[in-house]
């Protein structure tokens, strides 16, 4: 009835989506632990405009710039909190084992697929990262603008 084929397909499925799971529960933690409402906030303050440039991953820019830059990022996390959005790359993986031949095309087919929802991880954690660098930037240069003035 089932092929040892089928049964490392239902097998290789189960650890994708596990290890989707188990990214998801420790990456949330992180995603809601960031303090968006104090970044929409400064968006809609009028002093931010007065501040001087800063630096953000050792690049220049305008506050206003890197504010509407972290809600962009913070945005585009959002929607790939949720396991649905790595649903396309599972059904992917089950399809293209489907059509192989081999078990050990499963296997390799396995590893890559592994290697993309890692590669698809690093982005979040990256764009994560940025937000957050992005806001002790933000808060090192109000300190140091409200000691001016």
């Amino acid at each position: 009835m089932f092929t040892a084929k089928d049964k490392l397909i239902k097998t290789d499925t189960i650890l994708l989506k596990q290890s989707v799971t188990s990214f998801l529960i420790q990456y949330r933690k992180n995603y809601k632990a960031f303090p968006i409402s104090n970044i929409n906030k400064l968006a809609r303050h009028n002093s931010i405009k007065n501040v001087s440039n800063m630096i953000l991953n050792d690049k220049p820019i305008a506050p206003t710039v890197a504010i509407k830059l972290i809600q962009d990022r913070y945005k585009k996390i959002a929607k790939k909190t949720n396991p649905s959005y790595f649903s396309s790359v599972i059904r992917g993986f089950q399809n293209d084992c489907r059509r192989a031949k081999k078990i050990e095309d499963v296997k390799e087919l396995y590893k890559n697929y592994d290697n993309e929802l890692k590669s698809i991880f690093k982005e979040m954690d990256l764009d994560l990262k940025y937000c957050i660098n992005g806001l002790k930037a933000l808060n090192k240069v109000l300190k140091e603008n409200t000691k001016k003035g």
